[in-house]
């Protein structure tokens, strides 16, 4: 692996931790605004991802023209795998099933997108023993709460949204980082694709689902508004960015592991807003996520290294 190459990954892995932190203040703000449902602050959140989006609309228009009919499909199918049709399949599955077990079915993301881009079941002892630690480290984190609730209810109901939420963003995971690949100059428009196509379709659902015109009057609006611009213009449009300079940077069996970045941030700020220390349980998972990722990494970086050629 060349100087530069090293460079480009190590942005790449910083961009991925970066994003992380974004992602996990999406998991506060139901703690912070109790009295909004999951659908009304999603609406809220993809509004300002739209907003966001727009600012570069001829831009982004102009790049979308220059992709390829087949590039320009798939764009659409990554804002439905990555957002609008993700969010509410997971709306369905919390309901269906809680919100202990779809955290930890969506928590193997960190372990499947990079599974299913490796397409082999012959696998590193390092990466291998990583992705061990990671899973440990969900199982640690959710099984007590777990087995508080009893047994989990796995009717079709439940599983089949969960299921699919878990093979849509593996799916967005790998080929996000593809097309990112094939089209670096476009990071930013795909961004903004994504965001407007997923507003729009959010805001025909929400006209339908939400009594939009109440919310003005519900109390704590003021913090609807700002979080709702905090998730949507941080933990979505520019997540996303840092996400797109991640994959574009880094292959997806690098990119995926990072992904547990969301759950770490996101119990680190649940630690901060319950002015409490982290339980011997949480402290282990991530402990075992940091150390899981670490290695899972450092066998990709490795792998990666090719012998220079003796200069003679």
């Amino acid at each position: 692996m060349t100087s530069d190459s090293r460079k480009s990954v190590t942005l790449g892995i910083l961009a991925g931790i970066a994003t992380g932190m974004l992602w996990g203040i999406v998991f506060l703000v139901p703690q912070v605004l109790p009295g909004y449902s999951p659908l009304e602050l999603s609406l809220g959140r993809y509004f300002f991802f739209g907003l966001a989006s727009s600012f570069t609309l001829k831009r982004t228009w102009r790049d979308f023209n220059s992709f390829s009919p087949r590039d320009q499909w798939q764009v659409f199918l990554l804002s439905t795998s990555g957002f609008w049709l993700y969010t509410i399949l997971l709306f369905w599955a919390v309901d269906a099933s809680g919100g202990v077990l779809s955290s930890l079915i969506i928590g193997l993301l960190p372990i499947t997108i990079p599974l299913a881009a490796k397409r082999t079941l012959q696998l590193d002892k390092g990466f291998a023993g990583g992705l061990a630690l990671i899973f440990s480290g969900l199982m640690v984190l959710q099984l007590g709460p777990l087995l508080a609730k009893g047994k989990p209810s796995l009717t079709l109901d439940g599983i089949i949204p969960l299921l699919s939420c878990l093979v849509l963003w593996t799916w967005f995971g790998i080929k996000n980082t593809e097309f990112v690949q094939k089209h670096p100059e476009a990071k930013v428009s795909l961004t903004n694709l994504m965001g407007l196509s997923s507003f729009v379709i959010l805001a025909a659902i929400g006209a339908v689902m939400v009594d939009i015109p109440s919310l003005a009057h519900r109390p704590h609006f003021g913090g609807f508004v700002l979080w709702s611009a905090i998730i949507g213009c941080g933990s979505s449009w520019t997540a996303n960015v840092l996400w797109n300079i991640c994959s574009k940077n880094c292959p997806a069996t690098i990119s995926g592991p990072l992904v547990v970045a969301e759950t770490t941030f996101a119990l680190l700020y649940t630690f901060i807003f319950q002015e409490r220390l982290p339980s011997v349980a949480e402290a282990a998972a991530i402990i075992l996520f940091g150390l899981g990722v670490f290695l899972a990494i450092r066998s990709e970086v490795r792998g990666h290294i090719t012998p220079q050629p003796a200069i003679t």
